[in-house]
């Protein structure tokens, strides 16, 4: 089902007991064109996952050009995070750019991008097509939601329903030197 809402609020309460770590934002994020609810569901399950390394949101897709998210630091990208799985090209043109690529996969993608699996810039999240479904009937033009982190996983509630997901985290702050 492709995206009514030209802009979607999201307010985020995010809780990371072993970071100590609070915080509490707002996100404004435009659906890109043509873009379906099952691709925006995944853009704001990335983005409750990495919320505490601040990354910047990119208002528009620009065929792999650019990423979803974003962390960077003066010239250099530290995180390129990207729902849809780039060309061969262009994953290698965002391994050379940032510190971290992280990517979403699926059983196609499985199939697709085997040579880039153990690249060692690239971090692998998945989602099941159920976590999907449920987030997408949370899509509104307003949403509010709680997000707490222990360690891999992710809790997210929107007031009404609860999901849970793993999510490669310390690998991610592993390759962005965040730990040790």
């Amino acid at each position: 089902m492709l995206m009514q809402s030209r802009l979607c609020r999201l307010a985020l309460t995010y809780s990371n007991a072993d970071h100590h770590c609070f915080i509490q934002q707002q996100f404004y994020l435009p659906p890109y064109r043509e873009e379906d609810s099952a691709h925006f569901a995944k853009r704001l399950l990335m983005l409750a996952a990495i919320v505490e390394q601040h990354p910047a949101v990119v208002a528009e897709h620009s065929l792999h050009k650019c990423p979803d998210f974003q962390i960077q630091h003066e010239q250099q990208w530290r995180l390129w995070a990207q729902v849809d799985t780039p060309d061969d090209r262009h994953l290698q043109r965002a391994c050379h750019r940032s510190d971290c690529v992280l990517l979403c996969r699926d059983d196609e993608t499985n199939k697709k991008h085997n040579m880039w699996f153990h690249h060692p810039k690239v971090v692998w999240a998945f989602f099941d097509s159920t976590l999907i479904s449920s987030v997408e009937h949370w899509i509104k033009p307003t949403m509010q939601w709680a997000v707490w982190r222990e360690g891999e996983q992710i809790q997210i509630t929107d007031g009404q329903d609860f999901v849970e997901y793993n999510f490669p985290l310390e690998q991610l702050e592993l390759r962005l030197g965040l730990i040790h």
